[in-house]
């Protein structure tokens, strides 16, 4: 596994995976690169973009009954 595997979020790419630089070669396949930075890779998956996804319309729908 990735030992320093951080969960963030920006408001330009949203939530994200971020890889420090030396553990770049143990990234899976299907993780899908949106940023670089000083010391780090910042991903997306598939999954991570679904979760997201779902969440936030589950958040409006609440929203929207609360109106």
């Amino acid at each position: 596994g990735i030992n320093t595997l951080k969960v963030g979020f920006n408001a330009v790419f949203g939530y994200y995976l971020e890889v420090s630089k030396i553990h770049l070669d143990k990234v899976p396949e299907d993780y899908i690169r949106k940023q670089t930075t000083a010391n780090a890779e910042r991903y997306i998956t598939g999954s991570l973009w679904r979760c997201v996804g779902v969440a936030h319309v589950r958040g409006v729908f609440v929203m929207m009954r609360s109106l």
